[in-house]
């Protein structure tokens, strides 16, 4: 009680039952006040519980389960139609649902269930700090109130029990976790500069399958930036969606003096949001033996390369000279991590938005969401 030992007994009876993990009475009314649940699948020492009781856990502490801490799940004053459950800080996403809770006065409290997000469009990532179910609010020392100063080192995915953590350096460290500043730009979005972002899970995107990255992005710098990637630092393995020189790159290798990479058209402009979009299709619908690389700015298609004919060089940069059956610029990705930044280039500025898929995203479909988010960031 309150980290100090009370009693100790022991249960001679096994324990064996399957059920769901309870919060207040089943099917009655509990009048109680909850800050935090933890759950774990080991026994905590005295000293465990001694240290920790009066603390806030990073939620990928050894045998933690199972966190809710509550924090920051809706907002006093704000809209919070898209908050759905209880919301697991660890990496195994075990959401709860709520009932009879509703925002009470200017206290952060639950809202009520309003509107559902209900279809995940076959995304391997899904994350929006605009919707607070991809927010989980855990706090390292920031007093929230009702303030905007407000910061997470988790983004939960929508869908699946992948979280994205971003740390203060690569080497991934659990006791170096870092927390992009939560803006109101574009409703919600994150400020991410000289922290890195990784996946709990890898993406399950191998070799040449087909792959599609979409980011809202508002970036600080137009040279030497990576805004999301797999793969290994390798010609033809790494893909990467880059931004250097003012241009969007469609990126399959390390150096971007090299020709493994499709440039786009179009100049961005800092301090500008914009929907960027690149896809890798292996098996085009125009021609079964052809890889098409595409690149999107606004919903727009900017640019594209087809591999395995004789490219211009001058309007192409996926090596532009590679001949019919030439196999230098196929993909021959690893299954790694997703990754914001990377050891190669950082990424400075602010992510809206961020969905990666394991298909090919038509032009229709690229067009249609950003005419149905578009007017969330200034257009």
């Amino acid at each position: 009680m309150n980290g100090v030992l009370k009693t100790t007994a022991r249960n001679t009876n096994t324990w064996n039952v399957t059920a769901n993990l309870m919060l207040g009475n089943i099917g009655g009314y509990t009048n109680i006040k909850i800050d935090e649940v933890r759950f774990w699948d080991k026994a905590l020492t005295t000293a465990d519980v001694a240290s920790t009781w009066n603390k806030p856990l990073t939620g990928i502490e050894t045998g933690l389960k199972l966190y809710y801490n509550f924090n920051d799940q809706a907002y006093a004053n704000e809209n919070n139609t898209y908050v759905k459950f209880i919301k697991d800080i660890t990496a195994n996403n075990n959401k709860g649902l709520f009932s009879n809770l509703s925002l009470s006065g200017s206290q952060q409290n639950f809202a009520t269930d309003i509107a559902q997000v209900n279809s995940s469009e076959s995304s391997i990532l899904t994350v929006d700090p605009n919707i607070l179910d991809s927010y989980p609010g855990n706090d390292h020392g920031t007093d929230y109130g009702n303030t905007n100063v407000k910061s997470a080192a988790v983004l939960h995915d929508l869908y699946t029990p992948t979280n994205l953590i971003f740390y203060n350096n690569l080497s991934y460290n659990a006791n170096q976790l870092s927390s992009p500043l939560l803006t109101l730009d574009a409703g919600r979005s994150i400020l991410i500069n000289n922290i890195y972002g990784k996946t709990t899970t890898a993406s399950g995107i191998t070799g040449n399958d087909p792959r599609t990255f979409e980011a809202w992005v508002k970036l600080n710098s137009l040279n030497n930036i990576s805004i999301v990637s797999i793969g290994a630092n390798t010609n033809n393995n790494l893909f990467e969606m880059a931004v250097d020189n003012g241009k969007l790159l469609l990126n399959i290798g390390p150096n971007f003096s090299s020709l493994l990479n499709l440039k786009s058209n179009g100049t961005l402009q800092i301090n500008t949001w914009y929907q960027l979009v690149i896809v890798s299709d292996p098996w085009s619908t125009q021609n079964q033996a052809t890889n098409y690389y595409n690149i999107y700015i606004n919903g727009v298609l900017d640019n594209n390369f087809k591999t395995q004919i004789n490219a211009n060089p001058i309007s192409t940069n996926i090596n532009p000279y590679a001949l019919p059956g030439d196999n230098s610029n196929i993909l021959n990705t690893t299954n790694t991590n997703i990754y914001i930044g990377n050891s190669l280039r950082p990424f400075n500025g602010k992510l809206g938005s961020l969905k990666i898929y394991k298909r090919v995203l038509s032009e229709t479909e690229i067009f249609n969401r950003f005419n149905v988010t578009k007017s969330r960031f200034g257009y």
